[in-house]
Formats: structure tokens, C-alpha cells, sequence
């Protein structure tokens, strides 16, 4: 039996305040798929509503509202984790400008 190799991946955003995608983790090699186990959204109390588009690549993978002063969890089991196709990225995108979102997220990529 041959182990697949994983590598643990995570990142965070600097605050989103407009609507142009921003990208949460990079993909790691270009043979490998990023698989999303955890994806925490937060906007500051003075930042505008919004909702938030989260991608690995332009599959959307999660979608939430993020009051100002609030935000939401993606409840992902680890047993199905959400991926895209290889060499691509997870990004967050505001549909409103003026919030102060920032977005975490984790999980693994490998073949």
C-alpha cells in the first residue's frame, strides 16, 4: 500500500474592504488539490454587511452572510472536505465594498 502525501496548509486574509478576490491559501504544486477542512469568516463592527464568496479556483465551495460585527463557520466534515481541481487557489470575494472581513481557512492538499 502506497500513503498519499499531505502537506497541512492554512492561511488568513488581511482585512477585505472591497470586492476584488483575495486569495486565502495558495495552491501548493501544481500536481496537487487543495482539500478545505475548516473556513472562518469575521467582519468588524464597523465594516459593511456583506455576503462572502469563498473559491478554490471558480468552483464556489461556500457562500455566507457576514453582519458587521459578526460573521460565520463553514462546518466541513473532515471525511468530505471541499476541493477544486489541481493548481488552484482558495479565494474570498465581498460583495459589498466597505466591509472589514478577514478569512482563515485550513486543511491539507495532495494528489
Amino acid at each position: 500500500m502506497t500513503a498519499i502525501s499531505n502537506t497541512l496548509v492554512d492561511g488568513t486574509t488581511a482585512v477585505i474592504e472591497d470586492t476584488d478576490p483575495v486569495t486565502v491559501i495558495a495552491s501548493i504544486d501544481e500536481d496537487q488539490k487543495l482539500y478545505i477542512t475548516s473556513i472562518l469568516v469575521t467582519n468588524g463592527i464597523d465594516g459593511a454587511d456583506t455576503n462572502v464568496i469563498i473559491k478554490i479556483g471558480a468552483k464556489v465551495i461556500a457562500t455566507g452572510f457576514a453582519q458587521a460585527g459578526g460573521g460565520f463557520n463553514v462546518p466541513i466534515p473532515h471525511d468530505s472536505p471541499r476541493t477544486g481541481d489541481t493548481d488552484e487557489d482558495l479565494t474570498a470575494e465581498c460583495e459589498t465594498t466597505g466591509a472589514e472581513v478577514i478569512v482563515s481557512a485550513s486543511g491539507y492538499s495532495g494528489l
